[in-house]
């Protein structure tokens, strides 16, 4: 088992956000490496601005799990 404390690890843009403007931040929780081999390659801890989206994007080979706990 891996602990994780989201508090010490710092929200990125996520994924296929403009860095300079994002509108979705995440913690990533665990990457692909720290999980067992299957679909899922990250899990994140995210937020969302009020005011702010989600790029829309599509992944043919892996899915996200996003864990929204704000916006």
């Amino acid at each position: 088992m891996k602990i994780v404390r989201g508090s010490e690890i710092a929200y990125v843009p996520a994924s296929h956000e403009d860095p300079d403007d994002p509108g979705c931040l995440k913690r990533v929780l665990a990457a692909k490496d720290d999980l067992i081999g299957g679909n899922v390659q990250m899990v994140n801890w995210s937020k969302l601005p009020a005011g702010k989206s989600f790029q829309s994007h599509y992944h043919e080979d892996m899915q996200e799990v996003f864990v929204m706990i704000d916006g």
